[in-house]
């Protein structure tokens, strides 16, 4: 039998777990390399993170490959109580590493970032979103849909999760729109949403107007745009992979760079 030509869903999943792991690695060790391009291009600390950005901005399409993964298995699995059971868990046990990323990211000492949790928390209440909708559905209640969803959309920002309520608007869509066209056009909207109002617009009432906040969100939101052609290459296939490593992966690689950043600054 002939291979379908196209990324497989364990393939999409390889590209994002790597933009992840390279994500993490750059925001731990971003003030080095940000030293290092100003001294190398001779730029200022502003443009220094301008150029990290258009050399690793590329990172930010991890999250929407996963979103959409999410959303599509929402639509095909058996088994949903186990899902959600294993998201919880996994956010659970994600929760202690990310909050020490965190510390290192932000250079603080350590402590607990109340109203900041990890993205985990965020796929899974974009599948519970999912799941929530169809059951209401089912029983007539499409009119309290809607609500459910925004409840859970409201709950990530209230709890602060990575890519809060836009990152379950994202989970959603991909479950919702059935048509693959139609799937990636809203997600684009959620993205271009996203860093339009999520980012700039924030940012602008918070702190006025500022010419490298605006090149920075431009430059991640086009990156994370990239993320659509990519999906649209999807052949439909599961391909092979170790079922549980993408769970796996997330908090392991953080608490990895976390011990890689200690040994090193101990050694320092």
């Amino acid at each position: 039998m002939d291979k379908k030509r196209g990324f497989t869903a364990a393939g999409l999943k390889a590209i994002a777990t790597f933009a992840m792991l390279a994500d993490h690695t750059y925001k731990v060790f971003q003030p080095q390399l940000v030293g290092a391009l100003q001294a190398f291009f001779h730029v200022d600390a502003d443009g220094g993170q301008l150029l990290l950005l258009l050399f690793c901005g590329a990172t930010s399409i991890s999250f929407y490959i996963f979103a959409y993964f999410c959303g599509e298995s929402c639509r095909y699995t058996w088994h949903r109580r186990r899902y959600l059971r294993n998201l919880f868990a996994f956010a659970l046990l994600s929760e202690l590493p990310f909050q020490l990323l965190l510390d290192i990211i932000q250079g603080e000492p350590l402590q607990v970032h109340w109203g900041l949790s990890n993205v985990m928390f965020t796929l899974l209440l974009g599948v519970l979103a999912c799941f929530g909708f169809d059951a209401l559905t089912r029983q007539g209640k499409r009119g309290a849909g809607a609500p459910f969803v925004l409840l859970c959309a409201g709950a990530a920002g209230a709890l602060g999760t990575d890519y809060g309520a836009y990152g379950v608007a994202a989970v959603f869509i991909c479950y919702f729109c059935e048509n693959p066209r139609q799937r990636l056009l809203a997600l684009g909207a959620v993205i271009v949403l996203q860093y339009v109002m999520g980012v700039l617009a924030v940012d602008f009432f918070t702190y006025g107007y500022n010419g490298y906040a605006l090149m920075e969100t431009m430059i991640l939101m086009a990156y994370a745009l990239c993320a659509l052609p990519l999906l649209s290459a999807y052949n439909g296939q599961r391909g092979r992979g170790w079922r549980y490593f993408f769970y796996i992966f997330y908090p392991a690689h953080i608490a990895l760079l976390v011990c890689l950043y200690v040994c090193l600054e101990i050694g320092s």
